[in-house]
């Protein structure tokens, strides 16, 4: 039966797309497989800072925690497992102009009251950037009320009523529930003894601390709600030039004390919230990328850490600056170092897409699609075209192996149709060539090869007249 160029185009597309999807799922299984028989030997690293004030390297792989210092000498374990480390208070330097996912427009929150209630800090996205609490009674999920800047209302806040959010770099919490933006009211201390079993932890409570207590920072000015009470009351005012709102402790008399922090272009400001009284620790230029880590030591002393994190082949790298400060606010030392914190068997994305997809259109439609769905983590990605190249630099051998590949299966599809069918078309070898190793595999099942004779010669698809074999006479 001969079919029509329509039909054989789509039994092609059909058949290609079909191996595609089974190749690809078996090759991804395959190489969970591989990786699990032979694990990656690279160790997880990460950097840590002791309550002294001292930065330690922590690796981590086969099962096994080592510790080194900055220039390479190892820690002992009985000094670097059961070592005290510091809490670092997380300082956002986000890109005010990066889109708000729904992880950033819901926050939860509990009042540790009887009966409990739990509060959502919610940002809607038709509400010209504001945001309100709103709370539900426990285990009834009854509607209790909302939250707003004038407080507690049982109608939903309007825009007026709302906390003003106008960035991503203003939209901040400080409260009960433990997160990169949120706080618990409890600083951390590690309790294990070098003898120890395990590195326990244990909770001292801070003195002026509550645990149903939220601040934000909306438009220069920190909100203190007292979930528990269901009052919001103005804690500070004109804090402008701050661009992120974070926690900290600090030791006073015996007792350990909350403070809140706030970066602003050139310095640090550290808030008492109960007396509203502000420091400021003079600092460099807040940095267009990454986030830093603020570290208030036992003695008094602290320490500032700038991270920034980029991905390459497969591995994410993270380089910090790590900056002692005197009493002054000044930079007493920096050190920088580049650690990889991989976590978990990662494989280089070039030899897993060659094996997974070896296809000349799949490789090139995904350099110009996935950087559309990739976020900038360095300033050289920050715009489309950085990020192609970010993506081109990662997966390079992919792109390498596809177009060998398409080259390969093309011109062998080209031979096949010429010395076979006889066919002198290029849309074949061309259509094979651009889906590569796939495209071979729905035409080889689409147009399978005809018999052979004994002499080595393919049998016509379509036969040949015999020939005449001369003039007969009938008598």
């Amino acid at each position: 039966m001969t079919r029509t160029w329509p039909v054989s185009l789509l039994m092609f597309a059909f058949l290609t797309v079909g191996y595609g999807v089974v190749h690809v799922v078996v090759s991804i299984w395959a190489i969970s497989i591989s990786q699990a028989v032979w694990p990656d030997s690279t160790p997880s690293e990460l950097l840590r800072v002791t309550d002294d004030g001292e930065a330690l390297i922590q690796s981590y792989g086969r099962g096994k925690v080592t510790f080194r210092k900055l220039d390479g000498t190892p820690v002992p374990e009985t000094l670097g497992m059961f070592q005290k480390f510091a809490n670092p208070a997380t300082l956002a330097t986000q890109n005010p102009g990066e889109p708000r996912t729904w992880r950033t427009r819901i926050a939860s929150f509990h009042d540790y009251q009887k009966p409990a209630t739990c509060w959502y800090l919610i940002l809607p996205p038709n509400r010209a950037s504001t945001a309100y609490f709103v709370g539900y009674e426990q285990p009834s999920r009854r509607l209790v009320g909302y939250i707003g800047v004038s407080g507690f209302s049982s109608q939903l806040p309007t825009v007026e009523q709302s906390f003003p959010i106008t960035t991503s770099a203003d939209y901040a919490f400080v409260g009960s529930v433990a997160s990169t933006q949120t706080i618990n009211p409890y600083a951390y201390a590690n309790s294990a003894e070098p003898n120890a079993d395990n590195l326990d932890m244990q909770y001292i409570p801070m003195a002026n601390a509550r645990a149903d207590a939220v601040w934000i920072r909306s438009q220069g000015t920190i909100y203190e709600i007292r979930l528990g009470a269901r009052t919001v009351r103005t804690a500070l005012k004109g804090l402008l030039e701050m661009r992120c709102l974070a926690q900290t402790s600090t030791d006073r008399d015996g007792k350990t004390f909350l403070e809140l922090l706030g970066r602003s272009e050139t310095g640090l400001l550290i808030i008492d919230p109960e007396t509203g009284t502000v420091e400021t620790v003079p600092l460099e230029p807040v940095p267009r990328n990454g986030y830093e880590s603020f570290y208030q030591l036992k003695d008094g002393r602290r320490m500032l850490v700038h991270h920034t994190t980029t991905n390459r082949h497969g591995r994410s790298l993270q380089h910090h600056r790590i900056s002692w400060l005197g009493e002054d606010g000044q930079t007493a030392r920096t050190e920088e170092v580049t650690l990889d914190y991989t976590y978990g068997l990662q494989l280089n994305p070039s030899i897993a897409f060659s094996l997974a997809c070896p296809s000349p259109v799949v490789a090139v439609g995904a350099l110009f699609i996935a950087p559309a769905f990739t976020p900038a983590d360095s300033p050289e990605t920050q715009t489309y075209s950085g990020r192609v190249a970010q993506f081109f630099a990662e997966a390079w051998g992919w792109f390498a192996v596809a177009l060998l590949t398409g080259i390969l299966t093309g011109w062998t599809c080209r031979r096949r149709e010429r010395d076979v069918f006889g066919s002198s078309h290029w849309l074949w070898p061309i259509l094979v060539g651009a889906c590569g190793w796939f495209g071979w595999m729905g035409y080889i099942c689409l147009r399978p090869l005809p018999a052979r004779l004994p002499h080595g010669q393919w049998l016509p698809t379509t036969p040949e007249p015999n020939p005449a074999l001369g003039t007969e006479i009938f008598a």
